[in-house]
């Protein structure tokens, strides 16, 4: 025989609460995304923002190394000008330098876009600069309304 208790009419009215892991939820144009971190999908994360970081300042980097040889050329060929005493050897030596000093090694995309260490600078400040912009017309928007 079983023995029914009464219950309270409050008691049935009251949500269960369980605990429930840590989500992050997205709204972008009415879809709602709920993310559930765990270590592979941060892990994955981050390789992919490295991958994307190394892709856009990888040239950049590896234009100023090369810049840095030439510049090591450069210093060489000073130093061998100056130890050199054979005429001939002196006007080779000249002429190399000349050349160098005229013809810098310069790296550019389509002439507008230079390559160098200053490259990632600025991406970061365009990026940053949009980011500002965007941010003060979604804020306009919302007052408008």
């Amino acid at each position: 025989m079983e023995v029914k208790t009464k219950k309270k009419a409050w008691e049935d009215q009251t949500p269960k609460l369980t605990p429930k892991p840590i989500q992050h939820s997205y709204r972008h144009a009415g879809l709602v995304l709920v993310l559930k971190p765990s270590i592979a999908t941060v892990t994955t994360a981050l390789v992919h923002y490295a991958n994307n970081i190394l892709m856009t300042t990888g040239p950049g980097i590896i234009v100023a190394l090369s810049m840095n040889i030439v510049d090591e050329i450069k210093v060489i060929l000073t130093k061998q000008l100056m130890k050199s005493s054979v005429e001939s050897q002196r006007k080779v030596l000249q002429k190399m330098l000349r050349y160098v000093e005229l013809r810098p090694f310069r790296y550019a995309l389509w002439r507008t876009i230079i390559l160098d260490a200053r490259l990632p600078l600025s991406i970061t400040a365009t990026i940053v600069s949009y980011v500002i912009v965007i941010m003060q017309l979604k804020n306009f928007s919302i007052h408008l309304e």
